[in-house]
C-alpha cells in the first residue's frame, strides 16, 4: 500500500491517505454491477447491502466499509451510475424528437435502451422515488432541474415553447413508464412520429384554454370499508412507495385493525391490486369522457388538452404520485403489471366503441389511447419536477395534434 500526503482543507497540517489497491478498485466494479442487477430485479427500494454483497460474492463487511446503510447504497447507485446514463438517454431522445420527426431512430432508441440497459428504467424509477426519499431528492433533484432547464423547461420560455419542451420530455418519460407495463405495444411506430410532428408544428393557440371540470377521485365501490381501504392505500403508497407500505400502517391510517383488513383482503398485494384497478379505471373513464366530449365538439384536441389540465391540478398531486408508484411497482411485480395492462386493454375496447362514429382503424385508436396514457404519466411527473411547466400553452400542442390526426385520417 502506498501512502499519499495531501493538505487538509482547514489548516496546513498534512493528512495521510492510502492509495487504493487494484483489488479494491475491482471490487467497486463488482459492487456496481451487482447493485444494478439487484435494483433491476427488486426496484430501487428493494436494493439492500446484503443482497448486493451476495450477488457480488463479497462479505457484507466489505460493503459496510463503503456504505453506511441501504439508503446510502441507493443514493450512490443513482447518482454515480444511473443518473449519468439517464441524462445521456434523455439528451438523445429529446434531440430525436426535435430533429427527426419521421425517423425510426427515436423508436429504436426508446426500444433498445429501455430493453438493453436497465439504468434507463432505474433512472425514471429514481425520479419517482425522489418525490418521497429525502436522501435521493437532495442530491438528484437539483441536478434534474438543470437538465429540464437545458431542455427548455424554464420561466424564460414563451408559453408555446414551454409546452413544446414539456410535451417532448413527457413523451419520452411517459413512453418509458408505459413500457414498464406493456413492453410489446405494436402501435408505437404510428404514435410516436405523429406526436413528434404535432409538437414541432405547434404554434400559439388562437383561443383561451378550455375550462375542464374534474370530480374528486374516489373509490365508490358501494362498500364503505373497502372504499376507505382503497383510498388509504393510494394515500400511503403515494407517500412511501409500494415496498414500504405495510398492512399495519394501512390499519393505523384507516382506523381499522389488521384483522379487519385481512377479513376483506387475503394479503397486502390483494388490497393494493384492488386499489390500483379501481382507481385507474375511474380516471381512465374520465379520460374517455373528455375524449367523448371532444368528439361531440368535433375537436379531438379537447380530450388531449384535458390530460395536461388534470396533471396540473394541485388537488390531484397525491393521486399522480400513487399512479407513478403503481407503474414503478409493475416493473418488477407481474401481478400489478397484469392488473394495469388489463385496465389499458379495457380502455381500448371502450375507445373502439367511442370512436366508431369516425370509422377510425383499430391501430389508430390504439395509438391515440396509448399516447394519452403515456403523456399523462410523463407530464404529471414533469409537473412534480418543474412546476413552471404548468404555464405552457397546451391548447397549442393539442390543436396541432388534432390537425395531425385529421391529416392522417384523410390520407
Amino acid at each position: 500500500m502506498v501512502d499519499r500526503i495531501v493538505r487538509g482543507s482547514l489548516d496546513n497540517r498534512p493528512v495521510v491517505t492510502r492509495a487504493r489497491s487494484q483489488r479494491s478498485i475491482e471490487n467497486d466494479g463488482r459492487i456496481n454491477r451487482a447493485a444494478i442487477s439487484v435494483a433491476n430485479k427488486n426496484g430501487i427500494d428493494g436494493l439492500t447491502l446484503s443482497e448486493v454483497a451476495k450477488r457480488a460474492q463479497l462479505t457484507t463487511g466489505a460493503l459496510y466499509g463503503r456504505f453506511e446503510d441501504n439508503e446510502d447504497l441507493q443514493v450512490h447507485l443513482v447518482t454515480d451510475e444511473v443518473a449519468p446514463k439517464l441524462k445521456a438517454f434523455l439528451d438523445r431522445a429529446v434531440r430525436e424528437c426535435r430533429e427527426s420527426n419521421d425517423s425510426p431512430s427515436l423508436l429504436d432508441h426508446l426500444s433498445l435502451d429501455t430493453r438493453n440497459d436497465p439504468s434507463v428504467a432505474l433512472g425514471v424509477e429514481s425520479l419517482v422515488a425522489a418525490q418521497r426519499n429525502d436522501a435521493l431528492a437532495e442530491i438528484l433533484l437539483p441536478e434534474v432541474a438543470s437538465w429540464l432547464e437545458s431542455y427548455g423547461i424554464h420561466e424564460r420560455a414563451t408559453p408555446v415553447e414551454l409546452a413544446k419542451s414539456a410535451v417532448t420530455l413527457a413523451l419520452v418519460l411517459g413512453t418509458v413508464m408505459h413500457r414498464f407495463v406493456d413492453d410489446e405495444f405494436e402501435q408505437w411506430p404510428m404514435a410516436l412520429p405523429t406526436l413528434t410532428r404535432a409538437i414541432a408544428g405547434a404554434s400559439p393557440s388562437s383561443k383561451s384554454a378550455d375550462a375542464y371540470s374534474y370530480t374528486s377521485i374516489s373509490a365508490d365501490t358501494g362498500n364503505a370499508v373497502r372504499d376507505a381501504l382503497i383510498m388509504t392505500t393510494a394515500e400511503i403508497i403515494g407517500k412511501v412507495g409500494y415496498e414500504r407500505t405495510t398492512v399495519a400502517r394501512l390499519a393505523r391510517r384507516s382506523g381499522l385493525t389488521t384483522g379487519s383488513i385481512y377479513n376483506v383482503y387475503p394479503s397486502k398485494q390483494d388490497l393494493i391490486v384492488d386499489s390500483i384497478d379501481t382507481l385507474l379505471r375511474r380516471t381512465r373513464q374520465e379520460s374517455l369522457d373528455f375524449e367523448s366530449e371532444g368528439l361531440s365538439r368535433r375537436n379531438l384536441g379537447f380530450g388531449f388538452a384535458a390530460h395536461f389540465a388534470a396533471a396540473s391540478d394541485v388537488d390531484r398531486r397525491q393521486w399522480h404520485r400513487f399512479r407513478h408508484e403503481a407503474f414503478v411497482a409493475a416493473r418488477t411485480n407481474s401481478v400489478i403489471r397484469k392488473t394495469i395492462r388489463n385496465v389499458h386493454r379495457d380502455e381500448v375496447n371502450v375507445a373502439v366503441d367511442l370512436f366508431s362514429v369516425m370509422n377510425l382503424p383499430l391501430s389508430l385508436i390504439q395509438a391515440i389511447t396509448a399516447t394519452s396514457q403515456a403523456l399523462s404519466l410523463g407530464y404529471s411527473l414533469i409537473i412534480q419536477l418543474a412546476p413552471v411547466a404548468k404555464h405552457g400553452d397546451y391548447e397549442a400542442t393539442s390543436e396541432s395534434f388534432f390537425r395531425e390526426i385529421v391529416g392522417f385520417i384523410r390520407s
